[in-house]
């Protein structure tokens, strides 16, 4: 209006970020507990806050094979991230 551009905002790149989710859910039987531990500290930190639901959907299926494949006594030394 006034001569001054104004841009688009940037396109969200979220077909990224699930593949991420789809990276860690294959991985997830090859994790050290280290990595579970840190992982869900992304997880509940950042991951199944994200602005498209894909993302949270699909790093929601990765937390649950993460959880699968290590059980109760990994999920245990997680929790410390959630309190």
């Amino acid at each position: 209006m006034f001569g001054r551009v104004v841009s688009d905002a940037a396109p969200d790149t979220f077909a990224g970020r699930c593949g991420v989710a789809l990276a860690v859910s294959a991985m997830s039987p090859l994790l050290s507990r280290d990595h579970v531990t840190r992982l869900f500290e992304f997880f509940v930190t950042q991951s199944l806050n994200d602005r498209h639901a894909s993302v949270r959907a699909d790093m929601l299926t990765a937390a649950v094979n993460v959880i699968n494949h290590h059980g109760r006594v990994r999920w245990r030394c997680c929790c410390c991230c959630l309190t």
